[in-house]
């Protein structure tokens, strides 16, 4: 790989490089900057025009300088950063790392254009998509939704207040298109399977690709338990994982409800009582949320040790010395 970086260098003037990273560091230095950006590490960028000293303000472009904390705040930034750099930060080469996964150039742009020359202008569009593409699989994220009641709970006896729960989720649902599936635990494992239902059978917002519901019970209320059986009836279906366990108290009203949602319902067994199952849950579903979606996107629980020995790195402590030596 060096040397037909050197060649390219030396013919061109510039390299593109595909797959600098391997997936798990990429994803998780996309995450540190990210989660930089919302600290507010970052200033908004501009350039100085050396006679007047004005300032050239670049929209949507911010900068950021790591200081002597961002080893704790980004650990996988200040590696990469301290091997590209070598001991003294003396600029020879300005490198260009596109962090996002999925870029979409033809709607969000953002190619670089590289001259091999002044005097001849030939130019090459070096596009993201070529270099996030299979570099950073997208994660799932989620965003958490809260009951907004004074005691936490989504809806109280007889199942009281429920059609305002899933009113609320609903909402958020019709608000959120990116939204591709809900998970729910205990009451709110009951809320997601009515909103599921409600989905399947036309009667929500819009449709859902999967919903996981863990530890819920089989609702009594009329409403309710005539709409599962609605959907029991029904040639439609939603993907859904339900998660119970022997040693809890909803294990039998759990397979109840399971079973209302016909061949497209998958149960968990796991020793977590009525909690939610430990991380093995991923593995053990064969990636539930992938299958359900067609997609790729889960990324395992990064380990940073990994990392440093990708690097060359005895371990974290070897790792901090050599970044000392650096600053």
């Amino acid at each position: 790989m060096k040397a037909s970086i050197v060649d390219a260098l030396a013919e061109r003037g510039w390299c593109a490089l595909d797959g600098i990273l391997d997936d798990e560091a990429g994803l998780h230095v996309r995450r540190e900057l990210a989660q930089l950006f919302r600290d507010g590490a970052y200033s908004p960028s501009y350039s100085s025009v050396a006679e007047t000293g004005e300032k050239l303000w670049r929209p949507n472009v911010h900068m950021m300088e790591l200081d002597a904390e961002s080893w704790r705040r980004a650990p996988s930034v200040v590696v990469l950063l301290s091997e590209l750099m070598g001991a003294n930060d003396k600029r020879k080469l300005t490198a260009v790392y596109y962090a996002n996964a999925g870029w979409d150039v033809a709607k969000q742009g953002g190619a670089i254009r590289l001259y091999d020359s002044l005097t001849h202008p030939v130019y090459t569009d070096v596009a993201p998509a070529d270099h996030s593409t299979g570099l950073v699989p997208a994660n799932w994220q989620y965003a958490a939704l809260d009951a907004r009641t004074d005691d936490g709970t989504w809806f109280g006896d007889g199942f009281k207040g429920l059609d305002k729960a899933v009113a609320t989720v609903e909402a958020v649902l019709a608000s959120r298109p990116e939204v591709a599936g809900i998970v729910g635990h205990e009451q709110g494992g009951t809320v997601a399977a009515v909103v599921a239902a409600r989905a399947a059978l036309g009667e929500g917002p819009r449709p859902l690709a999967f919903a996981i519901i863990c530890g819920a019970s089989m609702p009594t209320a009329k409403p309710y338990t005539e709409l599962l059986q609605r959907l029991r009836s029904a040639e439609v279906s939603i993907p859904t994982l339900h998660t119970l366990s022997n040693t809890g108290t909803l294990a039998a009203t759990g397979e109840e409800l399971a079973a209302c949602f016909g061949s497209g319902a998958e149960i968990l067994w796991h020793e977590q009582g009525n909690a939610m199952p430990d991380k093995s849950w991923w593995r053990r579903t064969d990636a539930f949320p992938d299958r359900a979606t067609g997609l790729k996107r889960y990324v395992d629980q990064y380990e940073i040790g990994k990392l440093f020995v990708q690097l060359g790195y005895k371990d974290s402590d070897d790792a901090k010395e050599q970044m000392a030596r650096v600053r």
